[in-house]
């Protein structure tokens, strides 16, 4: 008489899924090509696009990498940790982008940019 089957373990692909599209949306979030991304961990692009795609399993040590090239703990690259926290890094990152700009620019043009964000912003506090 035959044994009955076993129920196979859950497979961990849709794990890795989840990973490949945290790994995609995390290095867009930090305003980052692949080829920066993968250039920062030391690896090439288009095996930064194999990990993303899911074509190639990350090791840990490249797990690591990227959660500190991220600026990210590893559980929230792997999806472990909760998002609890508000996506307000979107907006720090949009910001200090503009700063660099600002920056780049000649150093009239930097007071006068300047001059008109603290006008701006001591209007915003008179009135709160």
């Amino acid at each position: 008489m035959p044994r009955p089957r076993k129920e196979s373990e859950p497979t961990i692909e849709p794990i890795l899924l989840e990973v490949n599209k945290n790994l995609t949306q995390l290095r867009k979030e930090r305003g980052l090509t692949q080829l920066q991304l993968a250039e920062i961990i030391g690896i090439s692009r288009n095996l930064l696009a194999n990990y993303e795609l899911g074509r190639t399993h990350l090791t840990d040590e490249t797990i690591i990498l990227i959660a500190k090239a991220l600026n990210v703990s590893t559980d929230r690259l792997l999806g472990i940790e909760t998002k609890k926290k508000k996506q307000t890094n979107i907006q720090s990152i949009r910001l200090v982008k503009r700063m660099q700009r600002i920056e780049k620019l000649p150093t009239i043009e930097q007071r006068a940019i300047l001059k008109t964000i603290d006008t701006l912003l001591k209007g915003t506090e008179a009135e709160g």
